[in-house]
C-alpha cells in the first residue's frame, strides 16, 4: 500500500470511528476506568489524610527509604508524585486496563459490524477473555517499560554532557521507538475479545495486520501515543515544575494526563478494531 493509499486509509479510519462519538457506552467504560485511575491519583495527593495515610506508607515502602521519607515532605511530596504514581496506575493497569480497553473494543465492534440481539455486549462476555487481556497489558508495559530502563543506560555516554541529545533522545528518538512498539501491539486487545484469541493469537493477528498495513498502523500509534508522551515528558522535570510554578500543578497536569487518556483509548480502539475488521472480512 503506498504512503498517499496508507493517508487515504487513515482519514476512512478516523471518520468511522469519529462518527461513534454519540455512543454513551463506550465513554461510560473509559470513563469508569478514569475514575479508578483518578482515585489511585488522590489517594496519593492526600495521603495525609487518615483514610489514606496506611496504605499510602504501605505502597511507598516499597521504593528506597530516601523516596518515601522525600514524599513525606513539602514539596519533596509533589516532586515525587509521578514517581509513585506511574508505578501505582501500572499496578492497576495490570488488573483492569485491559478489561476497560476490552469493553470498548467490543462496543465498537458492535457498532462496526451487525450482530445478532442474543450476541450483543455483555459483561459476562469478557470474563473468559481476562486473563488474556491481563496477558497482553503485561507484554505490552513490559516492553515498554523494559525499552525506558535500559535505553538510557545503553546510550549513556552518548547522553552525556550534551543537552541538545538529552532533548533529541526524550523528545525524537524514544519516542519513534515507542510508536513502532505499540504499532506490533496495536491490535492485541482488540483481537482477544473480538476472536476469543488468546495472547498467543492476538500477538500473531496483531504483527500480521501490522505487517499488512505498515505506514498506517505507525501513525496510528503515533497519534495514539503523542500526548501521552508529552504529559510525560513535561511531568518528568518536576523540580523545574515545582521552582516556577505553584507544586499543586504537578497533580493538575497528571489529572490532564488522565483526561487525554480518556480520548486515547477511544481512538486506539475505535481505528484498531474498524482496521482489523477490515482486514479480517
Amino acid at each position: 500500500m503506498s504512503i498517499v493509499d496508507s493517508i487515504n486509509r487513515l482519514f476512512s479510519l478516523f471518520l468511522d470511528t469519529f462518527r461513534q462519538i454519540p455512543r454513551g457506552k463506550i465513554w461510560v467504560w473509559l470513563l469508569i476506568y478514569f475514575l479508578i485511575d483518578w482515585l489511585v491519583l488522590y489517594v496519593l495527593y492526600d495521603f495525609t489524610s487518615p483514610v489514606f495515610y496506611g496504605i499510602v506508607k504501605l505502597w511507598t515502602s516499597l521504593f528506597s527509604e530516601q523516596q518515601a521519607v522525600g514524599f513525606s515532605h513539602y514539596p519533596g511530596h509533589f516532586i515525587l508524585l509521578p514517581h509513585f504514581y506511574d508505578w501505582a496506575k501500572l499496578a492497576v493497569g495490570v488488573i483492569f486496563e485491559g478489561l476497560f480497553l476490552g469493553a470498548a473494543a467490543l462496543l465498537f465492534y458492535e457498532n462496526y459490524v451487525r450482530i445478532d440481539p442474543e450476541d450483543k455486549f455483555s459483561f459476562k462476555t469478557l470474563m473468559p477473555s481476562w486473563i488474556h487481556l491481563i496477558l497482553a497489558f503485561i507484554i505490552v508495559n513490559a516492553v515498554l517499560v523494559g525499552i525506558n530502563l535500559v535505553a538510557p543506560m545503553f546510550l549513556r555516554e552518548w547522553l552525556a554532557g550534551s543537552p541538545r541529545r538529552i532533548l533529541l533522545f526524550e523528545w525524537v528518538l524514544m519516542p519513534g521507538i515507542f510508536t513502532f512498539v505499540l504499532a506490533l501491539f496495536f491490535f492485541m486487545f482488540a483481537s482477544v475479545v473480538i476472536y476469543r484469541d488468546n495472547v498467543i493469537q492476538a500477538l500473531s493477528r496483531s504483527l500480521r495486520v501490522f505487517i499488512h498495513n505498515p505506514v498506517t498502523t505507525y501513525i496510528l500509534a503515533g497519534m495514539v501515543i503523542a500526548m501521552p508522551i508529552i504529559i510525560a515528558n513535561v511531568t518528568s522535570n518536576t523540580t523545574k515544575l515545582v521552582q516556577n510554578f505553584t507544586p499543586e500543578i504537578i497533580y493538575w497536569l497528571l489529572v490532564l494526563g488522565l483526561v487525554i487518556d480518556i480520548i486515547v483509548h477511544f481512538i486506539w480502539m475505535g481505528t484498531s478494531v474498524r482496521l482489523l475488521v477490515e482486514e479480517e472480512e
